[in-house]
């Protein structure tokens, strides 16, 4: 796994956050926000580096995430 620097792991918290409030509240769960934060890691780990880039990369998934775990 690849190491993040601290100030990008603050900002991947941070997007995670953001990316929690849009989802729908009966779909708020802790499996959802693990699916989310993995989508949020992947970018991360692919060179997306910037905050807004970060919750697109997980805002783009939600659906996606959300048919899987229904």
């Amino acid at each position: 796994m690849p190491k993040f620097d601290p100030q990008l792991g603050q900002a991947m918290r941070t997007a995670l956050e953001e990316v929690m409030k849009v989802v729908p509240s009966k779909y708020s769960t802790v499996a959802t926000k693990a699916c989310l934060a993995e989508c949020i890691l992947k970018a991360a780990a692919e060179g997306q580096t910037s905050y807004d880039g970060l919750i697109k990369a997980a805002a783009d998934q939600i659906q996606t995430v959300l048919s899987m775990l229904t």
